[in-house]
Order: C-alpha cells, then sequence, then structure tokens
C-alpha cells in the first residue's frame, strides 16, 4: 500500500476539518500527520511508518528503522461480535513496554489488560468483557488499542449481551 493522491486529499480534507479547534495538543498533533503526510507521499506503508514520528506520549523519541523489516501486528479480535469473552492476537518483532487497553465509545478507559515489557513472540489475551473493578459490561462498542514502543494502533470490537 502507498500513500496514493486520494488517500492525501482525504486526509488533507480531514486535517482542514479540524483546523479551526481551539486545542493546542489537537493542533500539534494534526500538524504532525500533515507534515509526514506531505513528506512521505507516494513512499510504500513501511517505509512510511518507519519514518513518521512517533506519538505524544511515548518515552521512545527517535523513530523505529530496522526493526520495522518486521512489524508489531495487532489481529482483530475473535469472535467478533462476542459474548460472554474474546481473544485479542498480537505480535512483537522485538522486545517492547507494550500496553493493551479497552476504550469504551467516548475514549473512556475502561480495563487495561497488558502494561508490562514482553519479549518478542506472539501473545494471545482474553478479555471477557468486565471493567477493571470487575463488573460486568453492556452490549456495546468498545476499541482496544496496543502500544508497543512507538508502535500504535486501535481496532473496534461488539459486545452483544
Amino acid at each position: 500500500m502507498i500513500v496514493t493522491p486520494e488517500l492525501h486529499r482525504a486526509m488533507t480534507a480531514i486535517i482542514e476539518n479540524y483546523r479551526d479547534v481551539e486545542d493546542r495538543e489537537l493542533q500539534g498533533i494534526l500538524a504532525r500527520i500533515e507534515k509526514d503526510l506531505n513528506a512521505y507521499q507516494g513512499l510504500p506503508k513501511n517505509k512510511l511508518l518507519a519514518r513518521m514520528t512517533p506519538v505524544k506520549g511515548n518515552a521512545v523519541e527517535t523513530s523505529p528503522t530496522e526493526a520495522l523489516r518486521e512489524v508489531v501486528t495487532l489481529e482483530q479480535n475473535e469472535p467478533n461480535p462476542f459474548n460472554p469473552s474474546t481473544t485479542i492476537t498480537y505480535a512483537l518483532p522485538q522486545a517492547a513496554e507494550v500496553e493493551l487497553t479497552i476504550f469504551d465509545v467516548m475514549g473512556r478507559r475502561v480495563r487495561t489488560l497488558v502494561q508490562q515489557h514482553q519479549q518478542a513472540g506472539r501473545y494471545v489475551v482474553t478479555w471477557d468483557g468486565r471493567n477493571e473493578q470487575g463488573q460486568i459490561l453492556s452490549s456495546g462498542m468498545f476499541f482496544y488499542q496496543l502500544r508497543a514502543g512507538s508502535f500504535m494502533q486501535t481496532r473496534k470490537m461488539a459486545l452483544v449481551r
């Protein structure tokens, strides 16, 4: 996959929609996205990922290089939709600080499933549809986010009770 002119136009339109929002953090993120998007238009996806600015909040200040020959992967949860539990699978090409977190549709943290240093390998985590306090959650759409070093990816899933 490459950053095509169509993708570039679509992302530029999204950035323009938020241009007037008075939020410094959001504006900073949008500026980095726009800079990276313009600088790497037409590059293959793996080279784009290797050159993009790490997301805010990561301790890593340098961008990944050789490590992205084999990339971090976050698979779609199974089953989806699910009841009462689902499994989330991910793989790390090298050791990293890992955080796997569940969010509700409002962006509130519901539960942190993993928060530790992990070695390279494939991992399978089960989520039982409960929050940090052990309460069973109602049906709805949820998001799970994997952070590993400078990598971050979010996917959605549906809990059906």
